[in-house]
Order: structure tokens, then sequence, then C-alpha cells
């Protein structure tokens, strides 16, 4: 028989043969070895490698050929977006992929190694060199921006409902807050973002059913604000 091999090039090879015998022998040269017509072959291994093709006729003559083989190992890229994003209204965030010179895509479409995003969503990259890959996923989500609930009556009459003035707040880093009389007396202050105020003075004693002046001021991860107002207190 006529014999003749060829192989693709990556670690996974595939045989191609161009022999016209009636049955086949390979040794890959790593100590593997098929008889099928047209093998695919993996190499777990970097190297040099004979492979030997032995094609016998009907009339049992047999030839062989062979192909000299190197694998060679190449590291895939290390892709690494980081944390999930969080954004508050009107942020935007740069998505870095890193491995410079290498190329890319982009769930958006983008070939660049960093893009700008500013939407929700969940977005990927894969890079590529050579004939290796990598991808990683990355969530961006929205934050609220300084949302608050300020209450604007409360009754401390031990009932158990509504005993309290406490501001409420998404996400709240640091929430202060000062109450003051009608004579500007300032009876109470906070600086605890967990804190509330149960109608009581410095000392202890009730304040006395009326009108009172608060400033508030609170901070998130998406802003600050001052806010001046009035509440009332009811028994």
């Amino acid at each position: 028989p006529v014999v003749g091999i060829s192989s693709s090039t990556f670690s996974t090879i595939n045989f191609f043969n161009n022999s016209n015998g009636t049955s086949y022998l390979w040794d890959f040269g790593d100590g593997s070895y098929s008889n099928q017509f047209e093998p695919t072959h993996t190499y777990n291994t970097v190297g040099a490698f004979n492979v030997l093709l032995i094609a016998t006729d009907s009339n049992k003559c047999n030839i062989a050929d062979s192909t000299y083989l190197i694998i060679m190992a190449q590291l895939a890229p290390d892709v690494n977006l980081g944390d999930d994003v969080f954004l508050c209204p009107g942020e935007s965030a740069v998505l870095d992929a890193g491995n410079p010179g290498m190329n890319y895509l982009w769930s958006t479409g983008e070939t660049t190694q960093q893009i700008t995003v500013a939407d929700s969503g969940l977005y990927w990259v894969n890079v590529k060199t050579g004939v290796c890959f990598s991808d990683d996923t990355l969530n961006v989500s929205p934050k609220k921006g300084l949302v608050y609930i300020i209450p604007n009556v409360f009754t401390p009459n031990d009932d158990s409902f509504n005993e309290t003035f406490k501001v409420s707040i998404d996400d709240a880093i640091d929430i202060e807050g000062e109450i003051y009389n009608r004579w500007g007396k300032k009876v109470f202050e906070w600086t605890d973002s967990d804190k509330e105020w149960d109608g009581r003075q410095f000392n202890g004693s009730r304040v006395s059913d009326g009108v009172y002046f608060f400033i508030l001021k609170m901070k998130n991860q998406c802003g600050e604000a001052e806010v001046h107002g009035t509440l009332t207190v009811i028994r």
C-alpha cells in the first residue's frame, strides 16, 4: 500500500490517513495505539512524539510511514473581572479583562481590554490568545439613591404603637439627628444610624405634647443630605 499521514496542530490531534491498505496500526509515540483508519488522539503532556502508521494490504504487505510531532504548552489567559458591581444613579463602572495584547470579545460586542458600563445586567468577556481562551462573568446591579422616610408625628404613650421617631433610609451609613423645642432648646440628639427618639429629653423626662423641630444629616453610599422639618408629639 501507499502510506502517508498528516495531522492538525492542537493537543487533541486528528490524524489523516492517505494510505490504501486494508488494516492499520497507529503508534502515537506516547504508549497509545489505534487500529482506526483516521483516529483522534489527545496528548496529555507536552513533548516530542514520533508517530508511526503501519498499513497492511490484502497481500499482507506492510508499509510504514511516520511523522514527528511537537506538542507545546500554552497557558490559557487568567481572566478575573472582580466582584459584582453596584451602581448608584448616574454612575458608571470600568470593566477590565486584563491580559494586555490579547483578543477580547465582550457581551456588548466591544473588542477592547476595558469597557465602561452604566446599565445593569450580566456582562461577560472572552479573552483569547492563540488557540487558548478563558472567560469571566460579572453582574452589574443598581443601587437606590438617597431615599428616606421621615415621619411627621408619633405617639409615645406606651401602647406599643408608633412609640418612637425613627428615620428610614436605604443602606444607611450614617444618620445624625437633633431635636429642638419651640423655644430653640435642644432636647435630644443622636449620631447612631440605628437610634430613634422615644420622646424623652437628655435627662430622661418626657417632653410635652406639641410641635418640635428636627435637623437630620443622612448618608448612604449614593449620597448625603441635610433635612430640616417639624414633627408632632401626641400622647
